[in-house]
């Protein structure tokens, strides 16, 4: 795991040292870095496989291909001895050094056949080509921008900011994404003009001409009639071989354990590889009712691992600033804090972990999933008329009026859906926003127009089926892998995701609908085939959110939310929100599951413009924060 960036097309190449340096804490190992003309490749590195020679950028025999690259590739094995037989000499163990003779061998179809997750910058000096890659799922970021002809490109937005020493633009489009989806799905960033390259893309960049193509699609293509037996057994299988493969490391590996059936099943599989002695962390909070650190234990004991409970600490204001410097997109997802706080604690103890991302997806493990499965036909009928005529005795009920305005919809299954989960539905976002603000969102390609032009293009297929590939292509890698990345590599911690290894998520998406969906209920198809390797209390435990109590966050720190952050002449000065609004959010019950997300979206966004628009390192609140230019080295 590495940070990588590049510049090419520039004369001068002066900064590119100074890119590579603001990544630092994605590679504390080591740094090094490739000049040649007008094109500059740094890498910072993490060092888990072969640490002695794997550092990178790396070149083949004669230094015509160069590559630095951020990531794992686990079947870099096989393919060495499949290049060896053909003739290709290797000088290291890297799994760096297979892309380039992969690529040297078959070309730009070498992305195709890696397994694993990556970020590859490749530099072709015969055909002046660089070649950037993303892996199928989005674990590993690549962000780029186009400037004055050249194009520069980084694992972080802040190592292009480093290049650029100016702050771009607000992407208005960004903007209208996070407040209705409370994250900006590629390729927008908050940037105007950074780009985030989307799972499964490769971009060539050749004389200031750059090419786009997707290398992988999710698919949903059912397989013929098969037994449910052979299916279970098939899932464990794939799911076993993907855990084997993420132990490959010259250092220890340990697990991140919710206490949910996830990553019981990764600690239980890590065991029978392994063996007892795992380090498995887990996060908690001193609330019962968010706390399930209870749970994680419980699989821990049972396992026999080195348990490592954190309870999450009070997030001051200079912390939540310093999570926002890495991860440089609002986000509102108030799990950042305690995934930041967990990944700081084990990095005094190990360099890479397994974590359970992508399963709830996979298996339709949220409640949403379970009432679209049966909602769906209902819409626009007599529960419709229902609900609207008992709106009058739930005035008020946040949760109500959404399931109204659901099920009031008849026409667009993407209007409905939108209208169930948005943070801001359209009317709100009228009153959240400045008319100026309004008018430019209102002019840029809409969330609603993206789902629509989606589920139309997935036309015939279930909702179901359908919400969950829009999920796994946008809320995915744009929420929580872009949080699990970010927070992890802050401290330079490498987290593996054994349910996203492509092949088992090939082989999830091609069971039969009416298997898949029949056992979609709290992901039952996944419990029934970990049946042979988690004990019953396991099995059986009900599925927990993870939560974070935020109202309890801003009862502590009012003086930062109101007084600073929300401050009534800051907000008129920023002109984008209406004050009385934001105002009558603050005085609402944040427990509420919609309040809390509009008021996590909000402070999300205003530390965003703190941090980057403003660049502030003391509030009127009176604390004075670490300088912003140190945060990178936190």
């Amino acid at each position: 795991m590495c940070g990588i960036c590049g510049i090419v097309g520039e004369e001068s190449l002066e900064r590119g040292s100074e890119m590579r340096d603001t990544l630092i804490h994605r590679g504390p190992d080591g740094a090094g870095e490739y000049r040649s003309h007008n094109v500059y490749l740094g890498h910072r590195r993490l060092a888990i496989v072969d640490l002695e020679t794997g550092g990178q950028p790396i070149s083949n025999e004669d230094g015509s291909v160069v590559l630095s690259y951020n990531g794992e590739i686990y079947n870099h094995d096989d393919l060495r001895r499949e290049l060896k037989s053909k003739g290709h000499i290797f000088k290291t163990r890297s799994d760096g050094e297979v892309i380039i003779h992969q690529y040297e061998e078959i070309g730009e179809r070498a992305i195709s056949t890696l397994s694993g997750m990556f970020a590859i910058s490749l530099w072709d000096k015969r055909k002046e080509l660089l070649l950037l890659a993303r892996d199928r799922l989005g674990i590993k970021p690549l962000y780029y921008s186009k400037v004055d002809g050249s194009l520069i490109f980084a694992s972080e937005i802040k190592a292009i900011l480093s290049h650029l020493n100016h702050t771009p633009p607000i992407d208005w489009e960004a903007f209208e994404s996070l407040l209705t989806l409370r994250y900006i799905p590629s390729p927008q960033t908050m940037f105007r003009g950074i780009y985030k390259l989307p799972p499964a893309q490769i971009l060539k960049y050749h004389n200031g001409i750059s090419k786009i193509s997707t290398y992988w699609e999710l698919s949903t293509s059912p397989m013929d009639e098969i037994k449910e037996e052979e299916i279970l057994e098939e899932i464990l299988h794939r799911f076993e071989d993907s855990v084997k493969s993420r132990l490959m490391a010259d250092v220890e590996v340990g697990v991140y354990l919710s206490g949910g059936i996830d990553s019981a099943s990764i600690l239980a599989s890590m065991t029978n590889h392994l063996g007892e002695g795992i380090h498995s962390f887990s996060a908690g909070f001193s609330e019962a009712e968010y706390d399930e650190s209870s749970y994680a234990k419980s699989s821990a004991e049972h396992f026999s691992a080195l348990h490592h409970p954190v309870l999450g600490t009070a997030a001051t204001p200079a912390i939540l600033q310093k999570i926002m410097w890495h991860l440089e997109e609002p986000l509102g997802d108030a799990t950042i804090i305690p995934t930041y706080q967990l990944a700081k604690e084990t990095s005094g103890f190990l360099k890479v972990v397994l974590s359970g991302e992508g399963a709830d997806e996979l298996f339709f493990g949220y409640p949403k999933y379970n009432f679209l499965r049966h909602a769906e036909n209902f819409r626009g009928g007599l529960l419709a008329y229902s609900f609207k005529s008992l709106g009058r005795f739930f005035n008020g009920d946040e949760r109500f009026k959404r399931l109204t305005n659901y099920f009031s919809v008849s026409d667009s299954a993407a209007r409905a859906y939108l209208n169930l989960i948005s943070v801001f539905p359209d009317n709100e976002k009228k009153e959240l926003l400045t008319p100026n603000v309004y008018k430019k969102i209102s002019g840029v390609p809409s969330t609603l127009e993206k789902l629509d032009e989606f589920l139309n293009h997935d036309k015939g297929e279930e909702i179901l089926i359908s919400i969950g590939k829009w999920d796994m292509k946008n809320w995915l890698p744009d929420d929580l892998l872009l949080k699990n990345d970010k927070m992890n590599m802050a401290h330079g911690v490498e987290a593996r995701l054994p349910f996203l290894d492509h092949r088992l998520v090939e082989y999830v998406l091609s069971i039969p609908n009416k298997i898949r969906l029949k056992e979609s209920r709290n992901k039952k198809i996944l419990r029934r085939a970990m049946a042979s390797i988690l004990p019953k209390e396991i099995i059986n435990r009900k599925k927990r959110g993870f939560t974070v109590p935020v109202h309890k966050l801003y009862e502590s720190e009012k003086d930062y939310f109101n007084g600073y952050l929300f401050e009534r002449n800051r907000l008129r000065d920023q002109g984008l929100f209406n004050t009385r609004y934001v105002e009558k959010l603050l005085s609402s019950d944040l427990s509420n599951l919609i309040f809390r997300r509009q008021f996590w979206t909000l402070t999300a966004f205003q530390i965003w413009w703190d941090v980057f628009v403003e660049g502030n390192t003391k509030t009127d609140a009176g604390e004075t924060y670490t300088d912003v230019s140190e945060l990178v080295a936190v």
